[in-house]
């Protein structure tokens, strides 16, 4: 009757220095390679490594993102909260948005509108 054999539970130190090795030679390629292309194409003197230097053309059209945002919603804020005259001729005057809701809620909205229910919406099927 034949011996039987197992697999051994340790791993081969030949097998795990020859990985090693063949990891390490690639990374060396691997930045040979980068080492070369940074040299051919001008290294970090070329223009691509001084583009922070380089502005951008006009028109600038928003140097300052945050600010002009925070601007726009302090005007958005204060058209709906103060009273002001969007045509006097015509007698059209802009009022705060919480009393503009509550003179709805007293007096219900445009003739012909509920405010609880929206309309129906007819059934659409699929194809």
């Amino acid at each position: 009757m034949p011996e039987e054999r197992h697999e051994s539970q340790e791993p081969s130190l030949r097998g795990l220095s020859v990985a090693g090795l063949i990891l390490i030679a690639a990374i060396i390629v691997a930045v040979v390679v980068c080492l070369g292309l940074m040299n051919l194409f001008g290294g970090f003197s070329g223009p691509l490594a001084r583009a922070e230097h380089n502005t951008m053309p006009e028109p600038r059209l928003q140097p300052h993102p945050l600010s002009d945002r925070a601007r726009y919603e302090a005007r958005q804020r204060a058209m709906l909260t103060r009273y002001e005259w969007v045509k006097r001729d015509a007698g059209i005057v802009r009022i705060p948005i919480d009393r503009a809701m509550q003179i709805l809620a007293e007096r219900g909205g445009p003739a012909g509108t509920t405010g609880a229910t929206a309309p129906a919406q007819k059934e659409r099927r699929p194809p």
